[in-house]
């Protein structure tokens, strides 16, 4: 199913899965599906359900897309600044935080907004993981929801990071 899903789509298809808790991928942003076992019924109720799951998919990534554009303007008239760096890493864990409801692996999907983001803010691709690593740290667990100062600690670290080179 997901490869044809994906193949008439296109690759933006291929997180429609990715579910809240312990779906088949978990800690994901999408409440729609869970796993076969519990989002599948008849086959006209299966296909209700995989809709509504690439559509939440779907609005997720138009939501993201959204907040990048907010702060990327900021970030390109100074990116040696890392309060602008700051405040946008803050707004997007909070928002992935409160979308995946920290549950299941959240935290991966926090490492690949971040890393989504750090791409088109013009950071090369091999300076993510490291600028991840250093800032988050194992800092995250999964299904605990971080303090507002935890979040706003990783934010400053991952500002500081991205701002020394």
């Amino acid at each position: 199913m997901s490869f044809a899903i994906v193949g008439h789509y296109g690759r933006w298809a291929s997180g429609w899965r990715w579910g809240v808790g312990e779906a088949d991928f978990d800690g994901g942003p999408v409440h729609a599906w869970c796993c076969p076992a519990d989002s599948m019924g008849d086959p006209g109720q299966t296909l209700d359900v995989v809709v509504e799951a690439l559509i939440e998919w779907r609005g997720w990534l138009e939501e993201l897309a959204e907040r990048f554009d907010r702060f990327l303007p900021l970030l390109a008239a100074d990116a040696t600044d890392p309060a602008d760096w700051e405040r946008a890493v803050s707004h997007l864990l909070t928002v992935v935080v409160d979308r995946t409801c920290a549950d299941g692996g959240w935290e991966w999907h926090c490492r690949q907004v971040l890393g989504w983001f750090l791409g088109l803010a013009g950071i090369p691709s091999e300076r993510h993981e490291p600028l991840l690593d250093r800032s988050i740290d194992g800092r995250f667990d999964t299904f605990i929801t971080p303090s507002n100062l935890l979040i706003q600690d990783v934010a400053e670290r991952l500002g500081r990071a991205v701002t020394r080179h």
